[in-house]
């Protein structure tokens, strides 16, 4: 349909094209059916129709009716991991285990036995008897090595049990532990010797198998031994009789003698000692320390070079000549027959311990345990225990019966 109104007075009226025409009315019906085709009511007549939508109405979203805020919310705590239970706080006084010790082996000629002390507690704990007694004693970690005239034992350290024995065909007066070999100075005596005649035993250091305890060699020396040690590997002996000493040293495998100090009657050797530079001796694998026969000097000798690298005349005020001598707890220790004990320091020689034990002593014998000195007086059966770090005599104790006192 081009043309509806050619003029607004007069109609003219078109030919109806029908299906335009139903297609209009379809229109028109659907835009009455919504409300869009009808003219307000309060339109004027004549009056432009104006078109006006109806207002969508969108439904509101439905909201939840206030309510009041929620209290925070709280965790429920995990279970707690296992733990040890508390330890209570200690109480009252704690008493510590000692740590074992070594026990100290000594000697009692008189009752014939060796004697076993605890050093923790300053007890005898078992007394063994050896046939024929005992005249030296030396003690290792390993083995006990105890002789009289007649017979070397070796027994355990922890019970005194005999392990070997074996016979000795000249009485030994010292005795040396050295690392693969026992050795043992031993005194000759003159054979088919008259009564009333004067004489001077001779001597010999015998190399014993520490095993089988078979004299395996012997060195023979001129002049009885006194004292034996064992330094940078090898054996070092002082001897004398008469006016005479010597000091030689001994190698273990060749059994080769090398003599250290000047023999008396001979032209002076400056590459040797004077005479009567060896009274006693005591050795450490690194030094050996010796005093003169007269008792007027101690010497510190480098094993190695043989050469004397200290002297001192710290014996000098007591004019007397140890009977004892030991390296223990860090010094060197000297046994004087008035009863007095000195400590000295070992490279300088100075006094450091000085102690009196108030009684003579003929003769001494010295053991070592973990911070103390001990001193066995054999003729009075009576064992000092010293501490070298406090410079004092903590104790003592008896070991039996003394020897008897000669008669006048």
């Amino acid at each position: 349909m081009d043309k509806v109104f050619s003029d607004p007075g007069k109609m003219d009226v078109m030919p109806v094209n029908k299906p335009k025409l139903l297609l209009l009315l379809l229109l028109v019906m659907s835009l009455t059916a919504c409300g869009l085709g009808k003219p307000p009511a309060t339109q004027a007549p004549g009056a432009t129709a104006e078109r006006t939508l109806a207002p969508v109405v969108v439904p509101a979203t439905p909201t939840a009716s206030p309510t009041a805020t929620p209290p925070p919310a709280t965790l429920t705590p995990l279970p707690a991991t296992p733990t040890s239970p508390p330890v209570p706080s200690p109480t009252g006084t704690f008493t510590l285990t000692p740590v074992p010790q070594p026990p100290v082996w000594v000697r009692n000629p008189t009752d014939q036995t060796l004697v076993k002390v605890d050093p923790a507690t300053d007890t005898i704990q078992a007394r063994v008897p050896l046939e024929g007694g005992v005249s030296i004693l030396a003690a290792t970690s390993t083995a006990l090595w105890a002789a009289n005239d007649t017979t070397l034992y070796k027994l355990s350290p922890e019970d005194g049990t005999v392990i070997a024995k074996t016979a000795l065909s000249h009485p030994p007066v010292t005795i040396a532990v050295g690392t693969s070999a026992v050795w043992l100075g031993l005194m000759v005596l003159p054979k088919n010797l008259r009564p009333g005649t004067e004489y001077s035993p001779s001597g010999q250091v015998a190399r014993i198998d520490p095993d089988s305890l078979a004299i395996s060699n012997t060195v023979d020396l001129d002049c009885a031994p006194k004292s034996i040690g064992y330094a940078n590997a090898s054996v070092w002996v002082t001897s004398g009789c008469f006016d005479q000493s010597a000091v030689d040293e001994i190698d273990p495998k060749t059994l080769a003698v090398t003599a250290l100090t000047n023999p008396p009657g001979q032209p002076a050797n400056p590459d040797r000692w004077p005479a009567g530079t060896g009274g006693i001796l005591v050795a450490s694998p690194t030094a050996v320390w010796m005093v003169s026969t007269d008792g007027s000097t101690v010497s510190r000798v480098d094993p190695a070079s043989h050469k004397i690298l200290q002297q001192s005349d710290v014996l000098g005020p007591y004019n007397t000549v140890p009977v004892g001598m030991a390296y223990a707890a860090g010094q060197v220790w000297l046994a004087l027959p008035d009863g007095k004990i000195l400590g000295l320091d070992p490279s300088t020689l100075a006094l450091i311990t000085s102690l009196d034990l108030q009684r003579l002593l003929p003769t001494v014998d010295f053991a070592a345990s973990p911070g103390a000195l001990w001193v066995n007086d054999p003729t009075h059966a009576i064992l000092t225990r010293i501490d070298p770090a406090a410079k004092a005599v903590t104790g003592s104790l008896s070991t039996g019966s003394p020897s008897p006192t000669p008669t006048p």
